[in-house]
């Protein structure tokens, strides 16, 4: 009998700190922000000479959030994207055998993606002022393509580019997030770890990205986004 008033009690001084305004029913916010650095696909640009790599990505999005009534859940959907490249890079072919061996290039790369997740959170204090919660994202459409094009200075003959579309582990990820309500307005910060991975790329014939590596092993390319993110963002609550 005890237990079950402990239990009744906490439940009641949780709902009271989880009392929403009576109009707060939507969300909808514009966040900023930056994802981890493909470190797979940046050891294989780093083999190079001179050696290039793909900086971590700055993300732009943006979030339509619906509050479950009576509960502290939030249900909703987020929409994300980003491109990331290299700087143009100035570099002296030198495959044996090759007929622009010796001829000077210039390589310039990017990556860029678009993700659509589905969010459920969980605030341990929404009130009128401020909130305090979880949220946790799963993919449901995303696409991520590599650009990669090498001008050949000597010989524009020897020139090409890859326009090549990622196949994607199923993405998913989860943060602490807080907000601050400013009258209709919000403005609020979320950090947390979010998994995002290009198994393999294919260019518009269908042939797979492949690279050699130093034991002159023939692997796919990939490039792996996952690892820390931050955002942060303003909005509306309506």
């Amino acid at each position: 009998m005890r237990f079950h008033l402990l239990l009744a009690g906490l439940f009641l001084m949780s709902f009271s700190a989880h009392a929403l305004p009576d109009d707060l029913g939507f969300e909808f916010k514009l966040h900023y922000g930056s994802f981890s650095a493909p470190k797979d696909a940046n050891t294989i640009l780093s083999s190079a000479s001179p050696a290039w790599s793909i900086p971590a990505p700055k993300v732009m999005g943006a979030d339509l959030l619906f509050h479950v009534p009576v509960f502290p859940l939030v249900l909703g959907v987020r929409y994300e994207t980003f491109s990331s490249e290299t700087g143009t890079v100035t570099y002296t072919n030198v495959d044996p055998g090759q007929p622009d061996d010796g001829d000077t290039e210039k390589a310039h790369a990017k990556l860029s993606a678009t993700r659509i997740a589905a969010l459920v959170g969980y605030r341990f204090v929404d009130l009128p002022v401020a909130y305090v919660g979880v949220m946790a994202n799963v993919g449901v459409s995303q696409k991520m393509k590599y650009n990669l094009t090498v001008t050949d200075v000597t010989n524009a003959a020897y020139s090409g580019s890859c326009n090549c579309d990622g196949k994607l582990s199923t993405s998913f990820g989860a943060g602490v997030d807080a907000g601050l309500y400013l009258g209709m307005f919000e403005i609020g910060a979320e950090v947390g770890y979010l998994s995002f991975k290009a198994k393999s790329f294919t260019d518009d014939t269908g042939a797979t990205l492949t690279f050699t590596d130093s034991a002159n092993n023939t692997k796919d390319f990939t490039a792996d986004f996952s690892g820390m993110y931050y955002k942060g963002f303003v909005g509306i609550h309506f």
